[in-house]
């Protein structure tokens, strides 16, 4: 089977910027890392296949085998998971994202992929690309326009959710409790009220309260996302910024220049073959055609120019993106 990543990877950052940070994200590539780690396959190149086309879902037994080499004992384990915990994840939260009015994905479904987010997955979405957070958010907004009434159920799911927020030490009534979404929201309302509070006293509130003072900077981050969500839910639309949905969030966005991180690959191991090259030295046309040396000499030259190329491409995407990560384990084959 003949893939090329440099190819793939090209083909998969002209989608929509909905689709690539969808796909191109965090809990993407951890379960990926996990699922590769159990079976000790490389899976971030096979995603990026996938996504382009490039390799079909009937044909990724094929490309395990073929290219990563596994039985078909470790495939009938691999691809059955790969599907169930990475694909149709993928798809459904594509349908949801999706705003074409003719979509698979019914707005009875929409809502429940929304309680089901504000219940278990919330701060998910708090890490999530800003193009993503305000996907989200006109998808909230196309429901509340047709069933206004379903804010006031979100609502309720929010004040009951379990996630974790922080990590700090926190205490409520007089006991430490775990410092969840749902007692982060009773301890503030029970400090400031129910009262719609503007971005001002919110910071007040972070900066200044028993529980919130004593956090980090990035979790401080979160809490003010957290309650600014909860203002602008539960208020809502008297705490939206205009009357023409210019400025609208429901999940607040965090916009910020993006800086791409430098990184330098780690030395690989000489193979075999690299360490004939040297002892050759020289130049390929130092050695006559057909033979041996001139052979592997020509071999390493190919093997090193696609090397070198994929280094390149590597750095024009930022460390930890599905990108490099894919192209990084194309590199791992070309050295080992």
């Amino acid at each position: 089977m003949n893939v090329n990543i440099e190819e793939s990877v090209r083909k998969f950052n002209e989608f929509h910027s909905v689709v690539v940070f969808t796909i191109d994200n965090g809990k993407v590539a951890k379960k990926l890392g996990d699922i590769g780690t159990k079976h000790e396959v490389s899976l971030y190149p096979l995603l990026i296949f996938v996504c382009t086309g490039d390799v079909s879902e009937d044909a990724i037994p094929t490309y395990l085998s073929e290219v990563q080499g596994k039985s078909k004992m470790a495939i009938d384990r691999i691809v059955p998971e790969f599907k169930k915990e990475v694909l149709d994840v993928l798809v459904r939260r594509l349908n949801f994202l999706n705003q074409e009015p003719d979509k698979e994905m019914t707005q009875k479904q929409e809502k429940q992929y929304l309680r089901e987010m504000f219940e278990n997955h919330l701060t998910e979405e708090f890490t999530n690309h800003e193009v993503i957070i305000e996907a989200v958010n006109d998808r909230i907004f196309s429901i509340f326009a047709s069933e206004l009434n379903f804010k006031n159920e979100l609502e309720k799911i929010l004040y009951e959710n379990n996630e974790k927020l922080t990590t700090k030490k926190f205490i409520l009534d007089g006991k430490v409790v775990e410092p969840t979404i749902k007692n982060w929201l009773k301890y503030f309302i029970e400090k400031r009220g129910t009262e719609m509070i503007d971005s001002i006293n919110m910071s007040v509130f972070v900066s200044q309260s028993e529980n919130s003072k004593i956090l980090d900077e990035d979790e401080k981050r979160f809490l003010f996302k957290l309650l600014t969500l909860y203002r602008n839910l539960k208020f809502f639309p008297q705490s939206m910024p205009s009357d023409d949905g210019e400025g609208w969030e429901i999940i607040p966005t965090e916009k910020k220049e993006e800086v791409s991180k430098a990184a330098q690959l780690s030395r690989e191991k000489k193979t075999g073959t690299q360490e004939v090259v040297e002892q050759l030295g020289g130049d390929v046309s130092d050695y006559p055609e057909g033979s041996l040396e001139r052979e592997i000499l020509e071999e390493e030259d190919e093997k090193e120019k696609e090397y070198q190329k994929l280094l390149l491409l590597s750095n024009k995407y930022e460390e930890g993106s599905l990108e490099r990560r894919a192209i990084e384990e194309e590199i791992k084959k070309i050295k080992n």
